[in-house]
């Protein structure tokens, strides 16, 4: 479902059907609802967006972007180049994920928040190893206006606060 004076770039790919991997530890394999781009989006060249997104008003996904399925992103919301955003998760209105940021399935972004380049949000402590870590996946939840600097390592479970600032290189 696309809106009003949408931008799709080149080599775009709206509404893909996600893949399952055998070992896949967060994809299911399931009927999802179509994708939803809302009016004045900007799709950059070879971005990808799956089946089952949700995109607010006026978002920007840059070149070479992707968001998962069962994701919603507000509105004004920038989408840097190269920034994925996995399956599960939220991104709330006018947040900035910069080039090559990294969101986590099961991670939740508040609005205005801001995540510099090379931010990584990581879910799993138990790095692929054991069936007893699929009942500890969680990802990071940065609320409203958080701040997290360039290069840092979210890792499972990490909040950051309203207003809060991580710095640079942090973990």
């Amino acid at each position: 479902v696309i809106g009003k004076l949408v931008r799709v770039d080149d080599h775009t790919v709206l509404g893909k059907k996600p893949m399952k991997a055998v070992n896949s530890a967060t994809t299911t394999i399931k009927p999802l609802p179509p994708l939803e781009i809302g009016d004045e989006c900007l799709i950059g060249t070879s971005a990808i967006v799956y089946r089952g997104a949700k995109l607010g008003k006026k978002c920007l996904i840059a070149d070479l972007g992707g968001v998962r399925e069962e994701v919603t992103i507000g509105e004004g919301t920038i989408i840097g180049r190269a920034a994925y955003v996995e399956n599960q998760s939220t991104v709330g209105a006018y947040a900035k994920l910069e080039t090559f940021v990294y969101v986590c399935a099961y991670s939740s972004i508040g609005d205005r928040a801001f995540l510099a380049p090379m931010v990584t949000v990581t879910n799993d402590n138990f790095v692929g190893r054991t069936p007893e870590r699929f009942q500890h996946f969680k990802g990071a939840t940065i609320h409203r206006g958080g701040r997290v600097g360039a290069n840092t390592t979210l890792l499972p479970g990490a909040v950051v606060e309203e207003d809060a600032l991580v710095g640079a290189g942090s973990v």
